[in-house]
């Protein structure tokens, strides 16, 4: 249905702010439709790991609405199934495997002008609990994430060996450090003393290594980090310079 949900962003509002169309994976359609009018050669788009996505465009959601509940549909990764050419809308699930699979139908696989190049292991993830609060209300685990980022990565894979996967698309330092561990948390601080990692990319690294020698495939391509700059200059060729501080000592932003 292309319903999408705006988080704390907006109220937890379901509604028609990615796409007003009916017609199945519109959104990345139009990526791709954008793309090739502007002569863009690569495309990237996201997979959802957080476990829901929106079932209504209905507006806001309440808190009493949390999923599991009537206004999401269950994300599962591996449909474990034959897909179906066109997604089930009464099932209440929506398949990711199947989704890639419709992606490729569609558009062509990650060699085609029109095809997806780069597949992201879904966003920011240790914000689920705070943004996305109604879809993940708790913090995400070490444990959660490198499993689901394994068994996306490797459904992406087996579809189109050739395409690119991004993850694991954390927001800023905090999280590259710990993921989501706080002072009722101690999964990260466990991990960390059992294989004397020095911060959680580490860890996380580490995973999907493990996981493509298991595979005999490749299954991360970019680490994907995100730095929100604190840099007052402008314009954008300053701005990327802002990123030195996280390895180049004695490099100021301002």
């Amino acid at each position: 249905t292309n319903a999408s949900n705006a988080g704390s962003d907006w109220k937890h509002s379901s509604d028609t702010n990615l796409s007003e169309s009916d017609d199945p994976a519109d959104c990345v359609q139009q990526l791709s439709k954008d793309a090739v009018k502007n002569n863009v050669g690569y495309k990237l788009t996201t997979l959802q790991l957080a476990g829901y996505v929106s079932a209504d465009k209905n507006g806001p959601v309440s808190e009493e609405e949390t999923a599991p509940s009537d206004r999401w549909n269950k994300v599962v990764l591996t449909k474990g199934s034959d897909f179906a050419d066109t997604p089930d809308l009464t099932d209440g699930v929506v398949y990711m495997d199947e989704y890639v699979n419709y992606i490729i139908k569609k558009l062509g696989d990650s060699k085609s002008a029109t095809g997806i190049q780069g597949y992201s292991l879904d966003n920011e993830p240790v914000l689920w609990n705070d943004t996305h609060s109604r879809m993940h209300p708790e913090p995400v685990t070490i444990e959660e994430l490198s499993k689901k980022s394994i068994e996306m990565a490797k459904n992406v894979k087996k579809l189109d060996p050739n395409a690119e996967v991004f993850g694991p698309a954390l927001y800023g330092y905090t999280a590259f450090d710990h993921l989501d561990d706080d002072d009722q948390h101690t999964e990260w601080e466990t991990v960390k003393a059992a294989n004397n990692y020095h911060w959680y990319l580490d860890s996380y690294l580490d995973d999907m290594h493990k996981a493509s020698e298991e595979a005999g495939t490749r299954l991360l391509d970019v680490l994907d980090i995100h730095y929100y700059s604190e840099s007052a200059r402008k314009g954008a060729e300053d701005r990327v310079q802002s990123v030195r501080t996280l390895y180049e000592k004695g490099f100021v932003e301002n």
